[in-house]
């Protein structure tokens, strides 16, 4: 389910009137623009799941390729939604991190670094199996973004006023529909996924 709903949306317009056509055009708007947005932050926002074995580096951040909204199994050991994480292991800003003692000694970077491709190129301490939902989840920054970038689609589109100027009627000039290079830049940066290690 996307992070902004035509339901959402509609509340944040001040509750226009929508036909049953609109409001199923909303809902298409609202996803594709979470979708544009999660391209060029390059991380899902609405979290989905995933897999994968991972290196452990020396400063404990255990490098996924996302962000971690939530982890669901840890070397195996399912965590049930809610529950704690193993001790020596927490979610720190969207990011899975470990104590050097939680990461098994069984489990060494040399075993995991065929499997990835990667020689040469990381500090680690182990590596870990896990299984989590990635994407930035619900945070209200990106929320707000959605829902504005929404509505100028929504107006575009569907906003039939008329507004008056100097005496001369003239449909309003178009909003921006897509993320300009300043917002994703400077407004939603802090949340491009900058993968450095793959």
């Amino acid at each position: 389910m996307a992070l902004v709903t035509a339901a959402r949306l509609n509340d944040y317009m001040n509750n226009p009137t929508w036909t049953e056509a609109q409001t199923l055009e909303a809902t298409k708007i609202c996803a594709q623009v979470e979708s544009r947005l999660s391209g060029r932050l390059n991380a899902p926002l609405t979290p989905i799941p995933c897999t994968e074995t991972v290196a452990v580096l020396h400063t404990g951040l255990v490098a996924t390729t996302y962000p971690v909204f939530s982890v669901s199994s840890l070397n195996g050991t399912a965590i049930a939604e809610g529950d704690p994480l193993p001790t020596g292991w927490f979610i720190q800003n969207h990011r899975l991190r470990a104590s050097s003692s939680a990461v098994p000694s069984s489990l060494t970077l040399g075993s995991l670094m065929p499997s990835i491709g990667v020689f040469n190129r990381v500090d680690g301490i182990g590596s870990a199996s896990v299984e989590y939902l990635a994407g930035w989840g619900p945070v209200d920054a990106l929320v707000d973004e959605i829902l504005l970038k929404a509505k100028a689609v929504m107006t575009n589109r569907h906003d039939d006023t008329i507004v008056i100027r100097d005496l001369e009627a003239d449909a309003p000039a178009p909003e921006r529909e897509d993320w300009t290079e300043d917002e994703i830049n400077n407004t939603l940066g802090i949340y491009r996924n900058l993968v450095i290690f793959r």
